[in-house]
């Protein structure tokens, strides 16, 4: 075989292993088969070289994918591991059982006892006042929350009743009541101030 036939066979194969990557496993066999064609032998190492290529490009995707499943999969462990980290802590305070019992029938400030962390408030707003024709004021709001993390000091507000009156004249509205920001209760409504002849609406929570 002539030197530029060796020279254009090589140039051939040189064009078709750098095209190789991007191209499909067919269209691979088809250019193995014309180089065979023209020059017998070289076929082999045409595709010795492109399965090189590709099994890189399998090494390099795969590498790639096993990277982003430990990434992924370390910032699931961590999440769950922090969730039951605080879950455990919960069910820890509960098994204890109560440190301290705080009752507040007037406004004031709760001070956190010292070890506690977290605390089960309940909050009730002040009933609405009634009337003297038989109008009944409503109850106040019920809440309950138990908060973890809780601040060492709180203002309580304690909602009072409302004011009563006679025959059929609206009554006095409950007062809220409140555990800082964390709970709050509505006072109910006094008799007649919904309607006429009509009891109070109950308060929210």
């Amino acid at each position: 075989m002539s030197t530029t036939m060796d020279q254009a066979i090589s140039a051939l194969v040189t064009s078709a292993q750098a095209s190789a990557a991007n191209s499909t496993a067919e269209e691979l066999i088809y250019l193995a088969k014309a180089i065979a064609s023209i020059a017998p032998g070289s076929e082999a190492s045409f595709l010795i070289h492109t399965g090189e290529d590709q099994v890189n490009q399998i090494n390099t995707a795969g590498t790639d994918q096993v990277n982003s499943i430990n990434s992924t999969g370390t910032t699931n462990v961590n999440t769950i591991n922090s969730t039951a980290t605080t879950r455990k802590g919960e069910i820890a305070a509960v098994q204890e059982g109560l440190k301290s019992i705080s009752v507040f029938t007037s406004s004031g400030t709760w001070t956190r006892p010292s070890g506690v962390t977290s605390c089960l408030v309940q909050v009730v707003g002040g009933g609405g006042g009634a009337c003297g024709h038989s109008e009944s004021g409503a109850a106040g709001g019920y809440a309950e929350e138990w908060i973890t993390g809780v601040a060492s000091s709180i203002s309580v507000t304690v909602g009072g009743g409302g004011s009563g009156t006679s025959y059929h004249n609206a009554s006095g509205n409950g007062g809220t009541s409140s555990f800082g920001s964390y709970c709050s209760a509505s006072g109910g409504g006094g008799a007649n101030t919904s309607g006429g002849h009509s009891g109070g609406r109950p308060g929210l929570g």
